[in-house]
């Protein structure tokens, strides 16, 4: 089994040298050293333990084995992108879910109209909304189980903001 432990940067330089169609204009593309280019494409040859290139003196194509090593190469990269960019998403507030608790009386007037503009402003958010005793909504927030509770009166939740 080759060692696959590599740097994403061997499949961006791979994915360069394609799209130019060569080391000279791949290495110019990334302002980096052609040797670099050219050096690390070889790491990764012997990594899978295959040529990724025909190389000549016009430039370089790819082999069989590097155009399919390429094509699956770019699925796993579409993924990876997607995965960071899901989490930047999370991160900034604008996907994955929210749960929250509230007393039914509080369903209207201030609170409505806050979850409303919540819900316009991150679209992508998932709301999930639980009814309960003050009690139990906090008892919620401090076992995980929530992420907000809207309770009334002077709550002691430690470590929770009120």
């Amino acid at each position: 089994m080759p060692d696959l432990s590599l740097d994403l940067r061997y499949l961006r330089y791979v994915l360069a040298v394609v799209e130019q169609g060569s080391f000279r204009r791949a290495a110019l593309k990334l302002d980096l050293p052609q040797s670099t280019i050219s050096r690390r494409v070889k790491i990764l040859e012997n990594r899978i333990g295959v040529a990724i290139f025909d190389r000549d003196h016009t430039g370089v194509t790819l082999t069989a084995a590097g155009s399919r090593f390429v094509e699956e190469a770019l699925v796993g990269a579409k993924h990876f992108t997607n995965a960071v960019g899901a989490i930047n998403s999370l991160k900034r507030g604008n996907g994955g879910s929210l749960r929250l608790a509230m007393f039914a009386s509080l369903s209207k007037g201030f609170l409505r109209t806050l979850i409303a503009r919540y819900h316009r402003r991150y679209p992508e958010v998932e709301c999930h909304f639980e009814e309960g005793s003050a009690q139990a909504s906090l008892g919620g927030v401090l076992e995980g189980r929530l992420d907000v509770a809207f309770v009334t009166g002077q709550p002691m939740a430690p470590g929770c903001q009120c």
